[in-house]
């Protein structure tokens, strides 16, 4: 217990960094020198798979093969990613809610949170792309640690994600990590 509560204090600690000193580098880097290239893999590949629609499409699709083909241990998967999906979308959206955070492409300086009391217009803190990507790659990693390709490829394409949001201009960097580690957590409690 006391490694995890380290660990989420260093992790913690991380976020508050990158949003004290790394926020406005990263932003003005990740704008930098874009390319056809880059925007196709980013924009359009890796961005929507943390849409929540894509999210309930791949779960159904997941939930159906697993029922047709009558294997055990998806079926249990479905039931944890279902479990996380919910748990990450209250989690994600109360926090959102409760922060309001402006979105980098607004212009607005990167430190202007509205509160709770704003007008829930501005919802960038935390990424809910990157919570649901992770909240995804974290179930498959931990059900299927036995495959040892599935946690690279899990957590490689949720990084992935993550990234894009900041190419994109819809997130600072340490709403990408806050919503990581939602992901994570709520994987790991369901």
């Amino acid at each position: 217990i006391l490694r995890n509560v380290l660990v989420g204090a260093g992790y913690t600690a991380v976020v508050y960094f990158t949003y004290k000193y790394e926020d406005k580098n990263f932003q003005h880097e990740s704008q930098e020198g874009k390319s056809k290239v880059a925007s196709l893999i980013f924009t359009k590949g890796a961005s929507p798979l943390g849409l929540g629609k894509t999210q309930a499409i791949a779960l159904g699709a997941t939930t159906g093969f697993a029922f047709l083909t009558k294997n055990k241990t998806l079926k249990h998967t479905v039931y944890i990613w279902a479990g996380t999906m919910l748990l990450n979308e209250v989690v994600t959206s109360k926090l959102k809610t409760q922060f309001q955070r402006h979105r980098p492409n607004t212009g607005d300086a990167f430190d202007t949170f509205d509160g709770k009391n704003g007008i829930d217009g501005n919802r960038s803190f935390p990424s809910a792309h990157t919570s649901n990507a992770f909240a995804t790659a974290t179930v498959f990693a931990t059900l299927y640690k036995d495959k040892k390709w599935v946690a690279p490829f899990a957590y490689g394409m949720a990084t992935m994600v993550g990234i894009s949001r900041v190419y994109d201009n819809a997130h600072s960097a340490s709403d990408v990590l806050a919503g990581a580690a939602i992901g994570f957590l709520s994987a790991k409690t369901m």
